[in-house]
C-alpha cells in the first residue's frame, strides 16, 4: 500500500500530493477529511506516484556524484573535482574543476559554494540588466540568495531574488528563471496572459521548463553543514 511519507491536514478543501526532491510523498488534506479517504485517493494514483518517485530517484543515481560534490556544474558543463598542491585559488582546466590541496576534504563543500556565489551575482545580473531592458521593465531591487526550494522569486513590490545555484545551469535555463521572474512585473500569477509574456521572449519555454524541472535536484545542493 502506498503511504505518504508526511501527511498534512489544513483547512484547505481539495487533497493535494506532492512528490519532493527526494522522491518522498507529501499529502495535504482538508482537516475534516477521514484517513481511509485518504488511502483511496492514494490507491487510485498508484502508478502517477510511483513513476513520479522513479523518475526522481533515476535522476539522484545519475547524479550521485554531483551530489556528493565529487563533480560540479557551471553553466550546465560538467567538471571533475580535484585537489591540486602549487594553487592558492580555485580554477577551471579543461574538464577539471581544480582547488587547492590545502582545502581539507570536509570544507570542499563550503570552497565550491564560495566560488559559485563569488562568480553568481556577476553573470546573473547582467543577464538580468539586458532583459528588462529588452522588455522595457524597471524592478525595485534584486538580491542573489542561497534557496533549496526556488531558483528565483518576484513579489508584489517587483523585488526579485535568485538563487546563486543558477549558475550550475547551461545559459538558456539562467535566461529562462530570469525572464519568468520579470515577467511577474507584468502579470503576478500564472496566467495564460502571464505565459503569453514569457513565450514573446522564449518561444520555446515549454521546452525550456520542463528541462528545469530536470534540474531540480541541485536545488538540495549546499544546504548542508560543510
Amino acid at each position: 500500500m502506498i503511504k505518504p511519507d508526511v501527511l498534512i491536514k489544513t483547512r484547505r478543501k481539495t487533497l493535494s500530493l506532492t512528490i519532493n526532491q527526494e522522491g518522498e510523498l507529501i499529502v495535504r488534506a482538508p482537516e475534516k477529511m477521514p484517513i481511509n479517504e485518504v488511502y483511496n485517493f492514494l490507491i487510485k494514483k498508484e502508478k502517477w506516484i510511483k513513476q513520479k518517485q522513479g523518475h526522481i530517484i533515476n535522476i539522484l543515481k545519475a547524479n550521485e556524484k554531483i551530489l556528493n560534490y565529487e563533480q560540479v556544474l557551471f553553466l550546465g558543463k560538467l567538471y571533475s573535482v580535484v585537489r591540486v598542491k602549487g594553487i592558492k585559488k580555485v580554477s577551471l582546466e579543461g574538464g577539471f574543476l581544480c582547488i587547492p590541496a590545502s582545502v581539507k576534504p570536509e570544507k570542499v563543500q563550503k570552497t565550491l559554494k564560495n566560488w559559485l556565489n563569488l562568480l553568481a551575482e556577476d553573470i546573473i545580473l547582467d543577464r538580468l540588466d539586458y532583459f528588462a531592458e529588452l522588455m522595457a521593465l524597471d524592478f525595485d531591487s534584486v538580491k542573489i540568495v542561497a534557496s533549496k526550494a526556488k531558483w528565483g522569486s518576484c513579489d508584489a513590490d517587483n523585488n526579485l531574488s535568485f538563487n546563486f545555484k543558477m549558475v550550475m545551469l547551461t545559459p538558456k535555463l539562467i535566461d529562462y528563471i530570469i525572464i519568468h521572474e520579470l515577467a511577474h512585473i507584468l502579470q503576478f500569477n500564472h496566467s495564460k496572459q502571464f505565459w503569453d509574456v514569457v513565450k514573446s521572449i522564449i518561444p520555446n519555454y515549454k521546452k525550456q521548463r520542463e528541462l528545469l524541472q530536470g534540474s531540480n535536484f541541485l536545488l538540495r545542493l549546499f544546504t548542508g553543514k560543510p
